[in-house]
């Protein structure tokens, strides 16, 4: 007999599908804006690397090649866990995720464990729900602990990202577009015939440099960290810059819409 159900939802579910996330390697992404833009271009990292990828977050899921529809960006503990379960069924090796606020908070993510769960930045929303700029900061801080991942990847550039990065109590890879100290850093990023050209450097003094089709310096915020996610979770350097001069926009978000017309149209839902 439990107070709280919510929080054996996860675990029991978990346990019934013979724990689907400790046999995938997963990561989670949490933060106010670039979520969806971060997973996306995780997958898609994955997916043109040859590794077979699923992805859950607000634009529905995506396991292999079908698309199923979801209410949440992240969904009920029980559901999550069966679409995990899922993603091995039809041979994926790999899972990124959104995760949310609301979701941590109503622990949707118990039964969980990430490879990597990475931070891009915290700006006022939810209110409504959490109260305070510091109960919403928390709901994210509590997705990184050794319960649910084993390496964080947080962007310092933002200051609750730094705040987060000095608490955390597990391995931290920070990225950054401005401080040359970061695990991976920007070292440059210009614009020509329509398309970033950008060099990512590492601290261990690895770099790669390749040309960037998504605009706007969120995008470039939104790459370090999906650069480093997947570089956390495991796959290299040299197969990771392979993959970023064929990255494309995620429908709705700055969308580039190119009908062979004379100038720029974009598609932003915000």
């Amino acid at each position: 007999i439990t107070p709280d159900p919510r929080k054996l939802i996860g675990p029991i579910t978990a346990w019934l599908y013979s724990h689907p996330f400790e046999q995938l390697v997963a990561a989670g992404v949490t933060g106010t804006n670039g979520k969806t833009t971060t997973a996306n271009l995780v997958k898609q990292i994955w997916q043109l690397s040859g590794v077979q990828s699923a992805l859950i977050g607000t634009l529905g899921v995506q396991i292999g090649g079908e698309n199923l529809p979801t209410a949440r960006t992240t969904p009920e503990a029980d559901e999550l866990q069966a679409l995990a379960a899922t993603t091995l069924e039809k041979g994926c090796t790999n899972l990124v995720m959104e995760v949310s606020s609301h979701a941590i908070d109503q622990s949707r993510v118990k039964g969980c464990r990430y490879k990597v769960v990475a931070f891009t930045n915290l700006t006022q929303d939810h209110l409504d729900y959490h109260l305070s700029m510091e109960n919403y900061f928390q709901a994210k801080a509590n997705l990184f602990v050794t319960e649910y991942a084993k390496v964080a990847v947080i962007n310092i550039d933002d200051s609750y990202g730094k705040k987060l990065s000095k608490q955390v109590k597990i391995p931290v890879v920070t990225v950054s577009r401005k401080d040359s100290t970061a695990d991976w850093y920007l070292a440059k990023a210009e614009i020509k015939n329509g398309l970033y050209q950008v060099e990512i450097k590492s601290k261990s003094g690895e770099s790669l440099s390749e040309n960037f089709a998504l605009l706007g310096d969120y995008n470039l915020d939104n790459l370090l960290l999906a650069v480093a996610i997947v570089n956390s979770a495991g796959l290299s350097l040299d197969k990771i810059a392979s993959t970023i001069s064929k990255l494309q926009s995620v429908p709705g978000r700055l969308e580039s819409v190119n009908a062979g017309q004379k100038f720029t149209a974009l598609v932003d839902y915000a």
